[in-house]
């Protein structure tokens, strides 16, 4: 009896953890979903259903991207070139625009150019609250 119990045990344990996923940084295509956004603002955080958008990134293997968002019932979406790109010791994915969208999220509000700080093969961040726009924190789902 006091087997059966310890191996029911070890197998409750063993089902309960999360397995995490594992991406390899340069396989595409990739796809990027928001988890979390943030102000300047102490306590501003939110997450899932609290979020103002919901939002993707795709970056495909031709080096092309597409962002959505989802906001209020509406579908917005805007696409264009991507590169990678190091500054010292940080690597950044950085999105060039086909056409003017408010989907851009960069501290020059004409430019066509967005960069997101990549801290891992699974999160990146925009860079555009370094100039008093949002805290986007994404994850990668594919």
């Amino acid at each position: 009896m006091k087997k059966a119990l310890t191996f029911l045990t070890l197998i409750i344990i063993l089902s309960s953890c999360k397995k995490e996923k594992t991406f390899e940084v340069n396989t595409y295509p990739q796809k990027w979903e928001l988890v979390k956004m943030s102000g300047n603002i102490p306590n501003s955080e939110t997450t899932g259903n609290q979020m103002l958008w919901k939002e993707t990134y795709v970056f495909n293997a031709d080096y092309t991207f597409t962002k959505t968002r989802i906001k209020e019932g509406t579908t917005t979406s805007a696409s264009g070139t991507f590169d990678t790109e190091k500054m010292g010791d940080e690597k950044y994915f950085v999105l060039q625009y086909t056409s003017s969208s408010d989907l851009i999220g960069s501290c020059n509000s004409t430019a066509l150019k967005e960069q997101l700080f990549i801290k891992s093969s699974q999160e990146i961040y925009s860079t555009w609250q370094a100039c008093d726009g949002p805290g986007l924190d994404y994850q990668r789902v594919q």
